[in-house]
């Protein structure tokens, strides 16, 4: 083994003393597209503290509870405890509930849940995902 061989090895075992790894964090929720009013759950891969980027649009407890407030978009963003430097954050989007003063049509007893969904989507004519789910949680509020 010649000494420059030696040396590279050296060398390598102690850069990676003191070579520090990247740390990472993981932030999810259970929906980042919210009603007004409604809630979602943060979960994030470290103790974390929480801060909303527009306390107007929503608001996000110490547990990482969002609950939606207005209209608009915000931003969560999640902070390690003792590592300001990392940390990880979600978009949300609020939007309005759905409209109160819309009449349903009656769908037949026996169609299955997916058939009655279906009817109603078709109904309503709603295009979009967050427009689905407004009908949707107008639809829980009549029950």
């Amino acid at each position: 083994m010649s000494i420059k061989t030696v040396f590279t090895s050296i060398r390598a075992w102690f850069s990676g003393l003191f070579t520090k790894e990247a740390k990472t964090m993981t932030l999810t929720a259970t929906s980042t597209i919210l009603i007004v009013g409604s809630t979602a759950q943060l979960t994030a891969s470290e103790v974390s503290t929480y801060a909303s980027s527009d306390s107007n649009i929503l608001t996000v407890d110490a547990s990482g509870l969002v609950t939606a407030i207005a209209v608009g978009s915000a931003t969560v963003t999640a902070t390690p405890a003792g590592d300001a430097v990392v940390n990880s954050s979600l978009d949300f989007t609020v939007t309005a509930a759905a409209d109160a003063t819309v009449t349903t049509t009656p769908v037949a007893t026996g169609a299955s849940p997916l058939e009655k969904l279906e009817a109603l989507i078709e109904k309503f004519e709603l295009e979009t995902v967050t427009e689905i789910k407004a009908g949707i949680a107008f639809l829980k509020s009549l029950a």
